[in-house]
């Protein structure tokens, strides 16, 4: 299979409950569906850490989805806002890179993206920088999100040093009555607040309230607080999941946890929306990481949220 450029995205629908089709909340998330995501026309859909949704602005239109993976790699593709999936839809996939322009991929060292965000949105012109942060290598870069080309460096200062493969996993960006802020989320609990494009950050969540690792974050659209997508692997029930709601002022509420016998995964990568409809609310989205395991799975869940 040809490694970049245009390639098809399969989604294999899948039920919330391994055995029992009846069961359709977790928590106070209702699911809306679950698909098993293969690709046609490339090998390098695998290893998805970081995810963004943006929704559309015409209605009845596709989501537009954006995710970085392990192996340095930008993946995009629409999606439906119905319960049923279609077979397919295009999917294009191409290599983040750095500061000089040169393509990350093949650098697993450096490569190793695990979350992502916007930032610094024009709403006159549509603008925006796309921001992924790295492990290994710790880092944020920043990106013209429209269309990625040479990488800037985010400056920001005040953050520990990170163990090699322990490092940024969340990466957030959320409107504060003082203006837009970023969050980020180390794996083992803590989360810190600093300026959206750069500067000193302070220590805000000091650490994992459920003893589970983080593994990424998302603003909650119209409000100024966060969704932190926690994880951890449990030698006998597997895959152990929650999805928590973390408050301007402080407080961290799980909202949902995901775990046998329910369909569980890897799960890295959390997104929200707004929901469609009188009723408000918010759809959540939760992706897998694979590791580029064939006995592993992408996973791609979409759930309802509403207060």
């Amino acid at each position: 299979p040809v490694p970049y450029g245009a390639a098809e995205l399969l989604a294999r629908p899948i039920g919330l409950h391994r055995t029992d089709a009846s069961v359709r909340t977790v928590g106070r998330l209702a699911h809306l569906g679950s698909w098993i995501l293969t690709a046609r026309g490339t090998s390098r859909l695998g290893g998805v850490s970081g995810l963004v949704v943006v929704p559309n602005d015409r209605l009845g239109g596709p989501d537009h989805v954006t995710a970085v993976t392990d192996a340095g790699d930008l993946v995009r593709f629409d999606w439906h806002r119905s319960g049923a999936a279609p077979a397919s839809v295009p999917l294009t996939i191409a290599p983040l890179r750095d500061e000089a322009g040169a393509p990350l991929p093949g650098e697993k060292a450096r490569a190793d993206a695990e979350d992502a965000t916007l930032a610094d949105i024009d709403e006159r012109t549509g603008a925006y920088r796309l921001l992924v942060s790295f492990e290994r290598e710790h880092r944020v870069l920043s990106y013209d999100g429209r269309a990625p080309g040479a990488a800037t460096r985010q400056p920001l200062t005040g953050l520990p040093a990170f163990k090699a493969n322990d490092g940024i996993e969340g990466l957030a960006t959320y409107a504060t009555r003082d203006g837009r802020r970023l969050a980020v989320g180390a794996q083992d609990g803590r989360i810190w607040t600093c300026p959206e494009l750069g500067g000193a950050c302070a220590l805000r969540v000091a650490r994992s309230p459920f003893g589970f690792d983080v593994a990424g974050l998302a603003p909650l659209p119209g409000t100024g607080d966060l969704l932190v997508l926690y994880r951890k692997l449990d030698v006998f029930r597997g895959w152990r999941t929650i999805v928590a709601r973390l408050y301007a002022d402080g407080r961290i509420e799980a909202l949902a946890r995901i775990e046998s016998p329910l369909e569980s995964a890897n799960y890295e990568g959390v997104a929200a929306a707004p929901a469609y409809g009188p009723r408000g609310g918010w759809r959540v989205y939760l992706i897998s990481d694979d590791g580029f395991d064939a006995g592993e799975r992408t996973l791609f869940s979409v759930f309802e949220y509403r207060e």
